[in-house]
């Protein structure tokens, strides 16, 4: 049935009146959309506009920087459970406070849990300095390490 059919059919004009509509039909009522497949609806004042605002996007996304990817290289994607989060901040110890962090946590709706979070900072060497690799740049560590098994599947371990 079309969109102008459906909208006839609620607005009473024309169509088959017979009370005897099949559940199909009933339900095509309810999916009304305009010719670019909009959901529509009628507001108070009988006119039919968008059922749902439009989503906005802001106007500007920053990303920080990254390195590109050198080939040969992997990289894996993956989507963390509620209960892992990580910080994109470099971890500081002498600036570490565990009631911050959980107060941060619950601000973004995460509960902190001992070792959920994970966090990075430079390689230092013995007296302080970054330690950089052959190419020049920083060195990362992390609380957190992949272990690939035998049979090829990856496991993410946060912590000591």
């Amino acid at each position: 049935m079309s969109t102008k059919a459906t909208l006839d059919k609620l607005k009473g004009k024309g169509g088959d009146s017979s009370s005897d509509e099949s559940e199909g039909d009933r339900r095509e009522q309810n999916k009304m959309v305009d010719d670019d497949g909009v959901p529509v609806k009628y507001n108070a004042q009988g006119d039919l506009v968008p059922a749902r605002e439009p989503i906005k996007f802001p106007g500007e996304i920053s990303l920080p920087p990254t390195r590109a990817i050198k080939e040969g290289e992997e990289i894996r994607l993956a989507k963390f459970p509620n209960i892992l989060h990580l910080e994109p901040k470099v971890y500081d110890e002498s600036l570490y406070s565990e009631e911050q962090e959980k107060k941060n946590l619950a601000r973004i709706g995460k509960e902190y849990v001992g070792d959920n979070v994970i966090r990075w900072r430079y390689k230092r060497d013995d007296q302080g300095h970054i330690v950089k690799d052959a190419a020049g740049n920083p060195m990362l560590e992390s609380n957190a390490r992949f272990v690939q098994w035998s049979d090829g599947s990856l496991q993410l371990f946060v912590g000591e």
